[in-house]
Formats: structure tokens, C-alpha cells, sequence
């Protein structure tokens, strides 16, 4: 007979934990979509998405009550509240109420940060605020009407935020009201406490508290207008049926890592027919080749996701960083559908999220100065998606004031990054690339939104770890579009094999722009650095041969033309071997510093090739130019 132990309970109890959480993260932002959504819907839509909403706050309630999560389940249960007298008619859907139930959804997603890092919602039911309609009803005989009303709303506020009024607040204060008015708020205290708050008030004839009831002024016949259509058009994304398995990304890891080392051993096996002209085992192994990379392909597409699992999160960003600001923005998403490696996704978003800061911060003009433009208030920013053959192009682009390139080259020469004669020099497209330079910002102060210092440089040198690129496009008045290039994986690539000086390096394909043989005498020097004069083209040159203390012989030479944020740059390699999948080795910790060494793969053979990390390679002295 079988014991269960506490390990075993504690086994099951963090099994049920992390599926808890994962489901209610994926509630949690249907949630939060949908409120967004609504803020702007149309009548045809607004049942829908207060429906789709109500569902999702449910269902988080459910699972929480389930788990004994007190304090998220009473959060869901005043959600709930609003959300019904929203569906019911009893509601406007204003800005003030979408601000209220996204704060609910804040402070869910905090109690899940909270379970995540200590195993419960760490938060108590009584102190979750909820919200009260309350009826106050002044005496007939009262004379300062609106003394008492300013006194009411004043009481009010120091136990909660006043979210709504009938009549106005400024009609309430002058007293241009009969004997009642009606106040909704939002508050951690109970019944109790806003009868204490109301009670040294004189000449309040009665209070009466219940349930909100958004729509105050529709019941008061202040606001004009029919009954709402209770049949509005139903949900018509129905849930698929499809049937799916969740399974940790750890796991799919591991076997991302066992097909990584079936492509080497395929590769060793092809190579011993090679040697050894054995004919049974190239056909044999022409089939077991097809299988791996079917197997290969099939394994990188588990671990694709749609782009919108990240870019999901950013309306309500964009939401509260507009309305802190006090600018009026549409924000744009296309392409939510675009996969892309889960791993990639994740390590893109925080260089998103600051691209996005930035648009809405610096970008994104004021209301009155777009209207002294001549522009529409509303500004918009765009954040797309799109597949190219093997990449993926993420763009954030704004229609805002742009980048002063002039005032870029100033700000670069006044801190001594370069002198005032190589700011000459640069070209706009130069210029730009400036603010990619550590600690380089444009913000003249510190803002709790964007312009620390620490921005362009960390997106550029994030989407570069993971062999992407980032190029700024800007217009004086018109607008900046930031393009991130981003490999589909970085578990498997494409690479070139190249040798120098008789040793093999790998450079990804995704970097690769041209190759083109070479001489001596396409070798330049200008102002003291080489350059390779490729066409009607002059790129900065580097000498992989420097790497080994050798020089250049007067033998014909190969360039590959790379691709980087500061633009294109000549490689001079010996010879091109020709492109090969490799299996991506990160270097070990000894080696994570060294610059332009960007992991390792192993060949058929065995032989261990260095991988070229071509953002940091040019910083190498002993490449230079």
C-alpha cells in the first residue's frame, strides 16, 4: 500500500501553481485586450467585448477560488460587478470607468508576480477596493446646498476616489441642485466607513450605499438617448476545438538540443561515405538526411509562437503612458499573427517596450502643437510585424515631430564623442546612427517615461546577440520608423563557412549581405583607415587575417559584405567554403567577453568552428582598420 508523502503534496500542489498561472495569464490578457478594445468600440461591438471581458474575469474568479487565492477571487468578484451593470445598459463606457477596471487588472497581475516569487496572493479581501453608488439626500430646509455637497465630496475622497457624479462636480459645489445627488467610488473601506465619513455633516437627511450603477445619469434623465439593444451581435470566435497539450519550454529545450546533435552526427555520417565510397550508406543516409530535417524543421516550429503573445501587452502600456502625458494617440498592431522563436520574442520585448516609451514620449507631439503643425491631434503609432524568407521585420513607427539629426551631431560633439570636423563629415544617415552610442540620449531631463540614457545602445546591442540588425528611418515633422531584422531561430541557422589563415569560422547567413572576390588593389586607405571600393561603394574593411598576427599576400582574396546597425563593412577572408546548417553552441562563461566570438558549432568531422559575432567583432583592435 502506496504513502503519499509531502514531497509528493508538495510535487502536486506546484504542479497545480504553475497551471494556475499559466491560464490566468492568458485570462488575465484577454482581459485587458478587451477592456482596451472597448474604450473605442462601436455599439455593434461594445456587448461582445463586455461579454468576452465578464467571461474572463469569471473564469479567473473561478480558478482562484479553487486555489484558494482570496484576494484575486474578490478582485475578480468586483470586476464582475461592473462589468454586469456595463452589460445590463446600466453603464457609459468612459475613459474614468476603463481607467477603474484596468487598475483591477494591474493588481491582478501583480497578485500573480506575488504567487510566482511566494506562493500566495499575499493580500487581504477587506482591503481590496470596490465600488459604491451612494445616494445623498440634503434636508429640505438646507440654505448652503453647495457647501454641503463640496463638504460631501471632500469627505468622500479621503477614503476613496471619486470616479463619477450626477450632477456634475461643479454643479454639486455651487449648490445648482435640488436636495439630492448621487456619487460613485472606488474604495478599500467598507459601507461603514463612508456612513462615518458622511455622519459629521449636517443636514444630510439620508445616505443610501449599494452596487455601482454606472450609467447615473441615464437613470436621472439627464442624458439624452434610447434604451440600449440587449441582442447585439453574439461572439462569433467560438472556441476552437482543436485539441492541444501544454509542455514546458524546458523540455521542448532539451529536444531542440538532442535534434541539434542528430544534424552534426548526419553530418559525420555523410563524411564517412564520403571516405570510404560507401554506396549503401549514401542512399541509406540520403533518407535518414530527409527524416532529420523534416524532424529539424518540426521541432523549430514548436517552439514558434505569433509575435502577438508579446505585442498584446503593449495597448494598455501605450494607454496609460498617453493619458499620463496628456496626448491623444491611436496605437496601431499589424502582423500579430508573424512567428517568430519563442526565445527571440522574449528577449525582443523590453527593447520593444522602450521603442514604444520612446515614440509616445518624444515622438508623439502635444495636441496643440500637432494642431500648429497642422496635423490631426490624435497622433498614431504603428507596430508591425512581417515576414521576410527567413527573417522577421518588427518596425515601431511614429508620426510625430522625428529626429533632429542636427541636434543629434551637437549633442555628440558638445559631450566629446567626436570633434565638431567629424560631425562635418557625417552624413544624415551617419548622424543617426550616433544615438546608438552608449549613454547618448536627446531628453533634456529625466523623465519617469523615457530619456535615462540607458536606450538605443541596449536595443541595438540586444537585437545583435541574437544576429539581428536595427536601421532608424526619420523625417523632420513628419516621423521615425525603428526596423528590427530578426532571425526566424537561433537554436539552428544558416551560416557561410570561411577560412583565414587555414582555420574555419561560421558567419550567419542572416548577416551576410554580398560576397565578392577581391585584390590588393581594391584596398584603399582614406584618412588613415582602410576601405574596400566595391563598386560605386566605399565600406569600412576589416582584416580577419590580423586575428592570427598574419598579413594579406598579394593572392586574390574574398570580401563578405555584412550587414550591421552602423552599416555595411567589408570581411577579407582567404576563401568561401560554402553555406552549411550548424547547430549553435553558446561560448562558455570564460569566453562570453571576448569580442566578436559568438558561440560555437561542431562539424561532421568533429572539428570545432568559431562562430563570428559581427556587431562586436569591428570593436576588436586587432581587426581594425
Amino acid at each position: 500500500m502506496s504513502t503519499e508523502t509531502d514531497m509528493d503534496r508538495d510535487i502536486d500542489v506546484t504542479r497545480y501553481r504553475d497551471a494556475f498561472l499559466e491560464e490566468t495569464k492568458e485570462h488575465l490578457q484577454t482581459l485587458t485586450e478587451s477592456l482596451i478594445e472597448l474604450e473605442n468600440a462601436d455599439d455593434a461591438l461594445e456587448q461582445e467585448l463586455l461579454n468576452r471581458a465578464f467571461r474572463a474575469a469569471h473564469t479567473i474568479k473561478g480558478m482562484s477560488a479553487s486555489m484558494g487565492f482570496r484576494n484575486m477571487e474578490q478582485m475578480c468578484h468586483s470586476l464582475e460587478d461592473i462589468l454586469d451593470a456595463l452589460r445590463n445598459g446600466n453603464g457609459n463606457v468612459t475613459p474614468d470607468v476603463i481607467d477603474l477596471l484596468l487598475r483591477y487588472t494591474t493588481k491582478l497581475e501583480e497578485a500573480v508576480t506575488r504567487i510566482e516569487d511566494t506562493g500566495n496572493d499575499n493580500g487581504s479581501a477587506k482591503r481590496e477596493k470596490r465600488g459604491y453608488e451612494i445616494r445623498v439626500l440634503l434636508d429640505r430646509a438646507c440654505e448652503f446646498r453647495g457647501v454641503r455637497g463640496f463638504l460631501v465630496l471632500k469627505n468622500l475622497e479621503e477614503i476613496g476616489e471619486i470616479i463619477e457624479t450626477v450632477p456634475s462636480r461643479e454643479d454639486i459645489e455651487d449648490g445648482r441642485f435640488e436636495y439630492e445627488f448621487r456619487v460613485l467610488l472606488s474604495t478599500e473601506d467598507g459601507e461603514e466607513a463612508i456612513k462615518d465619513a458622511l455622519s459629521a455633516i449636517a443636514e444630510i437627511k439620508n445616505v443610501e450605499i449599494s452596487k455601482p450603477n454606472l450609467n447615473l445619469e441615464k437613470e436621472q434623465g439627464l442624458k439624452a438617448g434610447g434604451d440600449k439593444d440587449k441582442n447585439k451581435a453574439k461572439n462569433k470566435n467560438k472556441e476552437s476545438g482543436m485539441k492541444s497539450l501544454r509542455i514546458s519550454t524546458d523540455k521542448l529545450d532539451k529536444v531542440v538540443n538532442l535534434v541539434g546533435e542528430l544534424v552534426i552526427n548526419k553530418s559525420r555520417l555523410a563524411q564517412l561515405g564520403t571516405v570510404y565510397k560507401i554506396e549503401e550508406l549514401d542512399s541509406t543516409m540520403a533518407i535518414v538526411g530527409r527524416t532529420i530535417s523534416d524532424l529539424q524543421y518540426e521541432v523549430t516550429q514548436m517552439r514558434m509562437i505569433p509575435v502577438g503573445y508579446v505585442f498584446n501587452r503593449f495597448p494598455k502600456l501605450v494607454r496609460d503612458l498617453y493619458r499620463t502625458l496628456g496626448k491623444e494617440i491611436e496605437f496601431v498592431v499589424e502582423g500579430k499573427e508573424i512567428e517568430l522563436d519563442k526565445t527571440i520574442l522574449e528577449e525582443i520585448a523590453d527593447p520593444i517596450v522602450h521603442l514604444i516609451r520612446n515614440a509616445v514620449d518624444h515622438g508623439i507631439e502635444s495636441p496643440e502643437e500637432r494642431e500648429k503643425k497642422g496635423k490631426k491631434r490624435k497622433g498614431t503609432i504603428k507596430l508591425k510585424a512581417k515576414r521576410e524568407t527567413a527573417h522577421v521585420i518588427i518596425s515601431v513607427e511614429d508620426d510625430g515631430r522625428g529626429i533632429d539629426v542636427a541636434k543629434l551631431r551637437a549633442i555628440a560633439v558638445a559631450r566629446g564623442l567626436i570633434t565638431a570636423d567629424e560631425a562635418a563629415r557625417l552624413s544624415d544617415e551617419e548622424a543617426l546612427n550616433l544615438i546608438f552610442m552608449p549613454g547618448f540620449s536627446t531628453a533634456e531631463s529625466t523623465t519617469e517615461i523615457s530619456g535615462r540614457g540607458v536606450g538605443m545602445d541596449v536595443v541595438k546591442a540586444k537585437v545583435e546577440m541574437l544576429n539581428g540588425s536595427v536601421e532608424i528611418k526619420t523625417m523632420k515633422n513628419e516621423g521615425t520608423r525603428v526596423l528590427l531584422k530578426l532571425p526566424l531561430t537561433t537554436a539552428i541557422i544558416r551560416a557561410l563557412i570561411v577560412e583565414v589563415c587555414g582555420r574555419k569560422f561560421a558567419i550567419p547567413l542572416s548577416n551576410v549581405c554580398e560576397i565578392a572576390g577581391i585584390t590588393q588593389a581594391e584596398m584603399k586607405s582614406v584618412t588613415g583607415k582602410e576601405v574596400l571600393i566595391l563598386r560605386d561603394s566605399v565600406l569600412p574593411l576589416f582584416r580577419l587575417h590580423s586575428l592570427f598576427g598574419q598579413k594579406m599576400d598579394g593572392k586574390r582574396l574574398v570580401a563578405v559584405v555584412v550587414e550591421r546597425a552602423e552599416g555595411r563593412i567589408g570581411l577579407v577572408v582567404d576563401a568561401a567554403l560554402g553555406q552549411q546548417e550548424i547547430v549553435v553552441k553558446p561560448p562558455g562563461e570564460h569566453l562570453q567577453s571576448v569580442l566578436g566570438l559568438g558561440g560555437f558549432t561542431i562539424t561532421g568531422d568533429g572539428s570545432v568552428i568559431p562562430i563570428l559575432d559581427i556587431s562586436s567583432l569591428s570593436l576588436r583592435s586587432d581587426v581594425g582598420q
